[in-house]
């Protein structure tokens, strides 16, 4: 069941930012779960094609090498303090959303933002 908040932030995010799933379950079970939840992105991609799972960099490289995606001028957003992490050792700038289901053992200020909702990284990607 997706968060209330999802769906209505991804939508409104999508028009001004492009946003690319990235997952480490199953292509079609994670595109038919978005789908029904509304998600809107521009792009999903499954760990499964590295034959690898986060947190392990060949996962991340797959967004790089598939999309072009420079994580210097991109964003990662997880509830996962581990895959932020490793977001960061391949240069991501990360934003952390805590969600109640997640590990929650990030240190006060270990990421470049945190979040409450999916809406309110607008204001992160239209800050200059």
């Amino acid at each position: 069941m997706p968060f209330d908040d999802a769906a209505r932030g991804l939508d409104a995010l999508a028009s001004v930012a492009t946003i690319v799933g990235l997952t480490n379950t199953d292509l079609a079970a994670s595109s038919a779960a978005g789908f029904r939840a509304g998600f809107r992105w521009h792009a999903l991609l499954s760990t499964e094609f590295a034959r690898s799972f986060k947190p392990r960099p060949e996962a991340y490289a797959l967004v790089e090498r598939h999309l072009g995606v420079d994580p210097a001028r991109s964003y990662f957003v997880a509830a996962h303090p581990w895959d932020l992490r490793a977001a960061a050792e391949r240069g991501y700038r990360t934003v952390y959303l805590p969600r109640p289901h997640a590990l929650q053992d990030a240190e006060p200020g270990e990421f470049d933002h945190e979040i409450q909702e999916v809406g309110d990284l607008l204001a992160i990607v239209a800050a200059p």
